[in-house]
């Protein structure tokens, strides 16, 4: 799908229509049912992930589990963040161990190098429409890729792929929104998402 495929239509480009495929903007979003849920807003931001990254330790590699040295060594070290979870084992998770996953890919280790950061509720996979930024950038549908830690700026940095070629800049989150497909129910992080987008709006 080319770019010239794409048309900004709209109250200043609050949606992005495709030929042949149909996605709702937060804005349009905001006047469903989301903006009138009974959960409090503080609520919905529990069911977001864990995200931070992980420091290579300079003594060894004993936090790692021994069984997932291997997948380990081929994403740390990086500036890549992780969403931390329960180990699915529970006699791991009672020795300590918890899930560290980037995308489809998860190692099991100990929390001691985790440096938690703020999450903004965004995870690899995502669709998202990325703004215009008046007229600096030009509005695109693209997937999240991959996520990274700016430790000058102290931000998450994402990367984007768009029918399979990736995107040569990194974003930060202020310049993209999130998409859902019409039809395609909102997972709770996903909810809790398009009403924080929909609150900085003042929507």
């Amino acid at each position: 799908m080319s770019d010239d495929e794409i048309q900004e239509i709209g109250n200043g480009g609050d949606r992005l229509h495709i030929p042949g495929l149909d996605w709702e903007s937060p804005a349009e979003l905001s006047a469903s049912a989301y903006r009138q849920a009974d959960v409090r807003f503080e609520d919905r931001l529990s069911v977001l992930p864990k995200h931070g990254f992980c420091l290579w330790p300079e003594d060894g590699e004993d936090w790692i589990h021994p069984g997932d040295l291997e997948v380990a060594r081929t994403l740390i070290p990086s500036k890549r963040i992780f969403r931390k979870e329960d180990c699915s084992d529970e006699i791991l998770g009672r020795m300590g161990y918890v899930e560290y996953s980037y995308g489809d890919v998860a190692f099991r280790g100990l929390p001691t190098l985790w440096h938690e950061v703020a999450s903004e509720g965004y995870e690899i996979g995502d669709t998202v429409e990325l703004k215009s930024g008046y007229g600096k950038l030009r509005p695109i549908i693209a997937d999240i890729a991959g996520m990274f830690w700016n430790r000058h700026e102290q931000v998450i940095e994402y990367a984007l792929i768009k029918n399979g070629v990736p995107q040569p800049n990194r974003y930060q989150s202020s310049q993209f929104r999130l998409c859902m497909k019409i039809g395609v129910a909102p997972t709770p992080r996903q909810k809790a998402l398009l009403n924080r987008e929909n609150s900085l709006n003042g929507l």
